[in-house]
């Protein structure tokens, strides 16, 4: 099963790793996929600089054609051609002009790294970004004058944040500021008696589709001390007053995004889910610590209810619907045994509670499904597959709106033979009826009696309709994929098989699926001569689709080539040794055995591919064809291309810094298509004719069609 993820340039700290090579080189690749690594979140980072212009004579020659179709079929009308409109101008949302709100001592830096951005209706954008430069005092940071301590948690690193800025007719006339949710070197909001601040976000932020609800994952250190209850540590002796950390990842939210203090901070941002599971009650705040963040709807195996089990991780990006339900993956150990699921709280109690201080909310995690929860039967009634036996193996980040959630489950996600996308209603229970959508026994419109054999966790939800990615058939093509060389030190030798990994032995010498002793053109070599990259699978006959509710509908579908593919790839997870303040810029070091370590998902190459939806019939979806990747919109009939890498970057920004560049890569994710809104992440670049020159710029742009 391919879990699907994109392309970028540069990448955000955590879950990103683009290649060091020029843009134009990416996209020209041998025999598949563009192989550029693209973050889970989709980070754009301005460009380094085409250094090769034999391609020049083509794209001026698409660049010219730029008003021409794409056909495509659905299920309620034959697709016709149509030319590119002349929509509304782009937004300049934020661009590297910008400076990013931190403390003084980190003096006045630039955007210039961005995530792809979310949008809801009333036109607010919440985006996750970061500045170019910084470092740790190892890495030529320097010395600020801060505290130690201040230093060994955050780090005198880039600049990196969550933001929002209202770009509503009202926010545009009042030139609204850009709002710092949270940030590298901020507090992470209570329950946090350890003053730990926030270090790095490691998803793209999420936002409700109507009201201004967001919500996003962050990393830090530990955040909770406690003392060790003798009932839930065996080996404790009676008295023992010994005390342990936890807490080093969690989700946060803010029902209020506007709200900021003279700094432009937001001042309402609070913890929706923590690792304080096996906490138990605390005198302090008079909470049960345990009641609001434990794993729930477990048993034991004689039937009776399983408390106190600790979430190990929130993969990916939580979602927030208008109802302040706050919905995400997550990862546990139950025994000794890993499992998944996807879960709920409501936060919106926090209002007016009598624990508004603690600011953590009263609404407990619900479960709608987890490793134990059995596979629904497949839609059709012929079908070819027995799934009853199997159990969701695999679970993907959910997306909800209107009170409802839709997820992708399967038995198995590397070779998925059961399981679909599913929907479950959200109304304070656990494992609620799940009702199928499409399954890997439902037909692919258009294709006669072709089964959908692989569906993409990439869901666009309003509620009703959601958009989604699959293919069929067995036949595959096999790509390469270049080891990161740029981003985060730590991903980037662990695929290329740099230092030693394993933190008992020390003898891992990195990701076992690394081709190290050959030589590609692709892939540029390391100091030793040698190419690093890996050899993956992508299914030929794909397309994007859209349950509007009643029935599937094809959106638009491709037979994938060299030269155009609806899917993109990046290396991401966490290394074995890997801790919560890991120093960048260094080899692996070993953890020491009290400190708290993530148990996150293996370092491994993800795939993904992007579609957005405003309503059942407005949706815009990422796809290269001809060897250009951009956006294009489908209005339920006709597929119109909106932009494209290629496309004169003064096209989306009027600041003089964008006049003579290109634009060289976009980014979309699952909420920035809203209300007709469409709110994107590109970067630009110049051709260039020396290595001399060099230019480069980027931001977030938004357009209402």
């Amino acid at each position: 099963m391919h879990t699907l993820v994109l392309p970028i340039l540069i990448l955000i700290a955590s879950e990103a790793s683009p290649l060091h090579r020029s843009p134009r080189q990416q996209r020209h690749i041998r025999g598949g996929l563009p192989y550029q690594t693209k973050a889970r979140g989709q980070n754009i980072n301005t460009p380094k600089r085409h250094r090769e212009l034999g391609w020049l004579s083509d794209l001026l020659n698409k660049l010219s054609k730029s008003g021409k179709t794409t056909t495509t079929t659905t299920t309620t009308a034959p697709t016709t051609p149509t030319t590119t409109t002349t929509p509304r101008p782009w937004l300049t949302v934020v661009n590297n002009n910008n400076i990013i709100p931190d403390t003084d001592e980190f003096g006045e830096r630039t955007f210039g790294s961005y995530n792809a951005p979310s949008v809801n209706s009333l036109g607010l954008v919440v985006f996750r970004a970061r500045s170019i430069g910084g470092g740790h005092e190892e890495e030529g940071g320097g010395d600020t004058g801060l505290d130690r301590r201040y230093l060994a948690q955050a780090g005198n690193g880039p600049s990196t944040g969550v933001f929002v800025r209202d770009m509503s007719e009202e926010g545009i006339a009042a030139n609204s500021n850009i709002i710092r949710q949270a940030g590298r070197r901020t507090m992470v909001p209570q329950p946090n008696n350890l003053d730990t601040l926030f270090i790095e976000f490691p998803s793209f932020p999420r936002i409700s589709k109507e009201k201004s609800y967001i919500a996003t994952r962050g990393n830090h250190g530990p955040v909770w001390e406690y003392v060790l209850v003798q009932s839930r540590v065996r080996h404790l002796e009676e008295g023992d007053s010994s005390t342990t950390r936890v807490g080093n990842t969690g989700i946060y939210v803010n029902l209020n995004p506007l709200v900021a203090d003279s700094n432009g901070d937001a001042t309402t941002v609070f913890t929706a889910s923590s690792k304080l599971g096996s906490v138990g009650f605390d005198s302090t705040f008079n909470v049960n610590f345990s009641e609001m963040y434990q794993v729930p709807g477990l048993t034991n195996s004689d039937g009776t209810e399983l408390n106190g089990v600790v979430f190990d991780v929130f993969p990916g990006s939580p979602s927030t619907d208008d109802y302040g339900n706050v919905a995400t993956k997550g990862n546990y150990q139950k025994g000794n045994v890993s499992q998944t699921g996807v879960f709920y709280r409501n936060v919106t109690q926090v209002q007016g509670s009598s624990i508004a201080d603690l600011s953590v909310g009263l609404g407990t995690f619900h479960v709608i499904a987890n490793s134990e929860t059995r596979i629904p039967p497949p839609l059709s009634a012929k079908y070819t597959k027995s799934c009853e036996r199997y159990t969701f193996g695999s679970t993907a980040p959910p997306s909800v709106a209107d009170g409802n959630m839709v997820f992708l489950g399967l038995d198995n996600e590397e070779d998925p033979q059961c399981g679909g996308i599913y929907l479950a209603n959200m109304k304070g229970m656990n494992y609620p009826t799940l009702t199928p959508l499409v399954d890997l026994e439902t037909k692919v419109p258009g294709q006669n009696d072709a089964l959908f054999t692989t569906l993409g966790e990439v869901l666009s939800f309003d509620g009703n309709a959601v958009s989604f990615w699959g293919s069929w058939n067995n036949d595959v093509k096999e790509v390469r994929l270049c080891c990161p060389t740029s981003g985060n030190k730590d991903l980037q030798d662990y695929c290329s098989h740099l230092g030693d990994y394993d933190p008992n032995t020390g003898t891992q010498e990195g990701d076992p699926n690394t081709i190290t002793n050959q030589i590609i053109d692709e892939c540029p070599p390391l100091d030793d001569g040698y190419s690093r990259y890996q050899v993956k699978t992508v299914p030929v006959h794909q397309g994007f689709f859209v349950h509007d509710g009643n029935s599937i509908k094809i959106i638009h579908t491709i037979v994938a080539d060299a030269h155009n593919d609806l899917i993109y790839w990046n290396y991401s997870g966490k290394p074995p040794a890997m801790g919560p303040q890991e120093k960048r810029g260094k080899a692996f070091r070993h953890l020491d055995e009290n400190e708290d370590s993530e148990a996150s998902e293996p370092p491994r190459w993800r795939s993904s591919a992007f579609t957005a939806l405003s309503s059942k019939d407005d949706i815009m979806f990422k796809q290269t064809e001809g060897g250009l990747t951009g956006i294009w919109h489908w209005d339920g009939k006709r597929i119109t291309q909106i932009v494209v890498d290629g496309d004169p970057c003064s096209d989306l920004d009027n600041s003089p810094d964008a006049v003579s560049l290109i634009i060289d890569s976009i980014s979309i994710e699952r909420d920035s298509y809203r209300s007709s809104q469409l709110v994107i992440a590109a970067a630009c670049s110049a051709v260039v004719t020396s290595e001399e020159e060099e230019s480069d710029w980027g931001g977030i742009y938004l357009k209402t069609f």
